[in-house]
């Protein structure tokens, strides 16, 4: 195998062995790719993160049929794409804050998310699940199917939380 696609492949080992790829993007603009026969319209952003998914044949996003945007996990990075925050409560409203951007970007919102997956390096303990839980009810109309899992990494050392969300397009505005 490559030696590149080898470290593609490692970038995102959940603790069961499971080897999966994603990868993170963050931009003011996006780019909308051309729909395919299956009705999947590619959603990348531009710049430097952008081209990174671009060469490893990963989106950001994608939006099936016009009606269903499914995005990659997103961390708690900042627009520059560093780890500022010291406190996990931190990263993790900033891994909210990264995934309405890219909603918003694809067409959607938190209104529109229907399920919520959050990956955990750390010990998962109440005050983590209000937090959580306080998210959805400030984002969201309708509240989504959640599911957390504690792992032993992320796709990056530093990263300590990462969500994936499917939403909806135009459903609820």
């Amino acid at each position: 195998m490559h030696k590149h696609t080898m470290q593609i492949l490692h970038i995102f080992t959940l603790f069961v062995g499971i080897q999966i790829l994603s990868f993170h993007a963050f931009a003011k603009e996006a780019v909308m790719g051309e729909s395919t026969k299956q009705g999947i319209m590619v959603h990348n952003p531009k710049g430097a993160i952008g081209n990174n998914f671009k060469e490893s044949g990963a989106s950001t996003a994608i939006v099936i049929d016009n009606k269903i945007v499914k995005i990659s996990g997103q961390g708690g990075w900042d627009r520059d794409f560093n780890f500022p925050h010291k406190e996990l409560k931190d990263e993790i409203n900033q891994a909210f804050e990264n995934v309405g951007f890219v909603l918003e970007s694809a067409g959607s919102s938190w209104n529109e998310v229907y399920s919520v997956t959050i990956y955990l390096t750390g010990k998962i303990t109440d005050e983590i699940n209000e937090l959580i839980a306080s998210q959805f009810k400030k984002r969201c109309q309708i509240p989504p199917l959640w599911t957390m899992v504690q792992v032993a990494g992320l796709g990056l050392p530093q990263m300590r939380v990462e969500v994936v969300v499917e939403a909806y397009k135009g459903a609820r505005k």
